[in-house]
């Protein structure tokens, strides 16, 4: 077994141990994986396919991209891979099988490996950082000015790169990161959800440029997918405006082909320009509930607005279910499992009356007008681009409306 293979292994139980998944078995189910995504992505914020953790679960002879793995070991609380591996490295180095190699033969082979790296300029992996000689060009055009789905034409010259490989990010998500060919000059993506995407122009592991696109979402948009990890929403054929209450009834649902017997998200989501409201300054104000759901014991309700740079979320959980609650203020992630976020759990079949204020990057959770917390954050965020309110189940908003608010004016 390679040495990174065993690293992966040994990432792979501790999370196994942490996260109590597959049952001291090292036998994942379903739902163990399923619950891997989402942790990983209110951690890190990338969404990893189920394909994904099961390579990674295989550990086959791929060696994932450097992104999945940092993702990974988000939820062990380490700031990227390497991290994780000078962390570990003596554990590493106890499972790994030893072989003897005579000092001067082991010389001998090393004297001749740089032999071959300089003769045949050798080392120009994925890994290296390319060089960049001149001029590169990286643009992006909507085919529609508003709404989804939404085609993004990239518009790229990698001439003046040299690297031996070439990718276009969509967003934060890896499963939308996609080889392109260097000779080429454009590359055409759908983005089948509302958001402020973050599109990157790769070589190798480097990013080296980045281009904003705000797909906006004309007004409220009700989608379902069966859970985070569907590419490809079912949209509902119901038209709201900026101000209506948002209520879908199951006539809705069933009009627009989505299977009630099996478990799915309802997504609100109103993407659009919220006038220059910066995020250190601003106040979010919602009243919401679950309305009817499965057959599931822990239903939730996720509150998430979007910022330029990440995001502020509030997850409310079903009471006796706060193991599952969670924030995320910048970048300042808790989540029930590490954290007292028991006053997040609540009826969610009930009204609840969330507010999120925040004041000079200091933000405060209140709900029926209790403040249940409050975190600081450092990072700049930029301006509120974007709100999102997904239940487990079918959901109702009587109203979410989010106002600017003037530095010092503290709840």
């Amino acid at each position: 077994m390679q040495q990174e293979e065993l690293y992966i292994k040994d990432c792979i139980q501790q999370i196994e141990k942490r996260y109590q998944l597959a049952a001291g078995t090292h036998k994942w189910r379903q739902r163990d994986m399923e619950y891997l995504v989402r942790l990983i992505q209110e951690q890190s914020g990338v969404l990893l396919s189920l394909s994904t953790i099961k390579r990674l679960l295989r550990n086959d002879q791929q060696v994932p991209q450097p992104a999945t793995l940092n993702a990974l070991v988000s939820v062990l609380d380490y700031r990227d891979w390497q991290e994780f591996k000078m962390d570990n490295t003596q554990s590493s180095k106890n499972k790994r099988p030893k072989v003897m190699v005579p000092l001067a033969l082991g010389v001998s082979i090393l004297v001749t490996i740089i032999g071959l790296v300089v003769i045949l300029g050798y080392g120009a992996g994925p890994g290296q950082v390319p060089k960049i000689k001149g001029e590169v060009t990286f643009l992006a055009n909507k085919t529609v000015s508003s709404g989804v789905p939404n085609t993004v034409i990239f518009t790229y010259d990698v001439k003046n790169i040299e690297a031996d490989s070439f990718f276009i990010k969509q967003s934060w998500n890896e499963l939308e990161k996609t080889r392109i060919d260097p000779s080429g000059t454009h590359f055409s993506s759908i983005y089948y959800y509302p958001g402020f995407h973050r599109a990157k122009l790769i070589a190798n592991d480097s990013i080296i440029k980045r281009k904003f696109i705000h797909i906006t979402s004309g007004g409220w948009l009700p989608v379902v997918r069966k859970d985070i990890t569907d590419q490809i929403p079912v949209y509902i054929q119901r038209t709201f405006e900026d101000d209506d209450a948002l209520s879908l009834s199951r006539v809705d649902l069933v009009t627009s082909q989505v299977d009630l017997q099996e478990p799915f998200l309802l997504t609100y989501f109103n993407v659009k320009d919220y006038g220059g409201i910066h995020s250190d300054n601003f106040e979010l104000e919602t009243r919401l509930k679950v309305d009817e759901l499965g057959n599931d014991a822990c239903p939730f309700i996720r509150v998430m607005v979007m910022t330029e740079q990440r995001m502020f979320l509030v997850r409310l959980v079903e009471s006796g279910c706060e193991y599952n609650a969670g924030l995320r203020i910048g970048e300042v992630v808790q989540n029930g499992r590490n954290n007292d976020l028991s006053k997040l759990g609540v009826d969610v079949h009930s009204w609840q009356d969330l507010t999120l204020k925040v004041v000079d990057k200091h933000a405060t959770v209140m709900l029926d007008g209790h403040q249940v917390h409050e975190i600081d954050f450092q990072e700049d965020l930029g301006e509120i681009v974007g709100l999102s309110i997904t239940f487990q189940g079918i959901g109702s908003v009587e109203y979410a409306r989010i106002s600017p608010v003037g530095p010092g004016q503290l709840p």
